[in-house]
Formats: C-alpha cells, structure tokens, sequence
C-alpha cells in the first residue's frame, strides 16, 4: 500500500513538471519573440534619425546632435 503511494507521488511530480516545463517553455518563448520585436522597432528607430540627421541643415543637425546626445 505504501509502495502504491509513493508510485503515486512520482507519477504526479512527473506529470506536474511535464505540465509546468512546457509553460515555461512557452513563456520563454514569448519573451524571445518580444525582445527581438523591440530590437528590430529600436533599429527601424535608428535609421529613422541617421536619416533625419543626414537630411537636416547643419542648425538643424546640431539640435538633433543636442537632443539626442
């Protein structure tokens, strides 16, 4: 009867950890797909103002060059 149990035991751990590993495989996932979004939104971002910048007079690039370090 114990041993029952303890079967028991390790077939609900099993399943537990089967259930709780494939959410955090898809939280991971998710996490990755999110950072790479911001990545390629903050490098669209960037050329945007290398652009602006190369199209700007010189007053205008020194303000740019101000505002943005």
């Amino acid at each position: 009867m114990q041993e029952l149990s303890v079967r028991g035991w390790l077939i609900t751990g099993l399943l537990f950890d089967l259930v709780f590993g494939g959410f955090r495989l898809a939280a991971s996932k998710t996490i990755r797909k999110s950072s790479e979004r911001l990545y390629m939104l903050d490098a669209r971002a960037h050329r945007a103002v290398l652009q602006l910048y190369a199209q700007a007079t010189p007053p205008a690039q020194d303000l740019l060059h101000q505002r943005l370090g």
